[in-house]
């Protein structure tokens, strides 16, 4: 069974990513895009989304930014250099582009995902921050 803070951080990301993504399809959409340019952001925004939360996910109470060791690190930074390099060949790589519908992105959609995505990593850092201050008072 899931403790309670655990449900709650589940609920809150869920609801970020999926607000996000669709909100980032329809953004998309709305500024002239074609539907395979906002698959594409949306699809690579799901994925940036999972890597901010990855990073932070490593402790349910301590800071995501905080790193005990670079041997601790390694993995997760594999794993999302893998998962990146996968995404580029899905953006960029016009075969993939023919399979999955998909286009390539700017480097302003990219930066305009980056900003969004990063948003779950500055909730979730608020989230710690408040709940410690709470535990303090109670």
């Amino acid at each position: 069974m899931l403790a309670g803070d655990l449900v709650w951080r589940v609920a809150v990301v869920t609801t970020l990513i999926v607000v996000g993504t669709f909100w980032q399809f329809e953004a998309t959409l709305g500024a002239g895009a074609s539907i395979a340019e906002a698959r594409s952001a949306a699809v690579n925004l799901v994925v940036l989304f999972e890597i901010f939360y990855l990073a932070n996910a490593r402790s349910l109470s301590s800071p995501g930014w905080r790193f005990q060791s670079l041997s601790h690190a390694l993995p997760m930074l594999a794993a999302i250099t893998v998962v990146m390099i996968l995404q580029l060949l899905l953006t960029y790589l016009p075969a993939m582009n023919l399979v999955f519908g998909t286009a390539p992105l700017s480097l302003e959609q990219w930066a305009i995902m980056l900003m969004i995505a990063a948003s779950v990593f500055v909730l979730i850092e608020i989230e710690r921050l408040t709940l410690k201050l709470l535990r303090r008072w109670t």
